[in-house]
């Protein structure tokens, strides 16, 4: 409400925050037992929410859980963007999907249960997911979108690689587990790179009228999404100071 407060990762100075930013949200998504490392650098008046007052908040007004996973979004998008893009998950994990034929409800909930985004929620809504997503295909050299397109969508790639082409970066590859604009579609922002087919891809379609949906339907998938998101932005934040740290040096 008023005054500063400096923030500290791995004894790094990181920022400074003033009237109106949150402080400590992060690690108390995250339950990072380190928490985090923060001083007053003026006279401070702030709000304090427990953990538990602000999961209730979320379950009571959904529009509230939806604005914060959309800024979490934007957030670790523009830390991704930074860092001139993200780790492609093993290939060898999701080697057994794909085909010529579509998939089936059963393929595509054993397949999304593999994911990282979806391996700890609950059955009930990835079967709610899988159900209304769009099965897409490929072929090699296809553009799937363009750099400041509308992002309305984000795709779960199911088998082969999408190359992203940063205006400005090294381009980069994503394979199968990765949801490809998924950021850029929850945090309803452009798309920051062209997305490109390398080869054969079979993928599958979340829109985010969908997603807001099944999310308000599964209030602990929304938590748990929220969750992750925190984890990848306190994740990058973490290695950024240590970069920096080792700069420094």
């Amino acid at each position: 409400v008023e005054g500063k407060v400096q923030t500290y990762v791995r004894g790094q100075k990181s920022q400074v925050h003033g009237q109106r930013a949150a402080v400590g949200g992060l690690a108390s998504l995250t339950g990072d037992p380190r928490g985090l490392h923060a001083v007053a650098i003026e006279d401070v008046v702030a709000l304090e929410i427990d953990k538990d007052d602000m999961r209730d908040v979320f379950e009571d007004h959904f529009d509230i859980a939806f604005a914060v996973i959309g800024a979490m979004a934007r957030t670790l998008r523009e830390l991704q963007m930074m860092q001139g893009g993200a780790a492609m998950p093993t290939k060898q994990y999701f080697a057994a999907v794909g085909g010529e034929r579509p998939l089936t409800f059963v393929e595509r909930l054993f397949f999304l249960r593999k994911t990282s985004a979806f391996r700890e929620a609950s059955i009930d809504g990835v079967s709610d997911i899988a159900e209304r997503l769009i099965e897409v295909r490929y072929e090699p050299g296809d553009v799937v979108f363009r750099a400041g397109d509308e992002a309305e969508w984000g795709l779960i790639i199911a088998a082969g690689e999408i190359e992203a082409r940063p205006p400005d970066r090294p381009p980069f590859c994503m394979g199968p587990g990765f949801i490809v604009g998924g950021l850029d579609s929850m945090g309803d922002v452009p798309r920051w790179y062209d997305a490109v087919a390398k080869g054969h891809v079979i993928a599958l379609q979340m829109l985010r009228t969908v997603q807001q949906d099944v999310l308000e339907d599964h209030m602990e998938m929304a938590v748990g999404l929220l969750e992750n998101l925190a984890r990848g932005v306190s994740h990058l934040i973490d290695a950024m100071a240590v970069a920096q740290g080792n700069a420094d040096d």
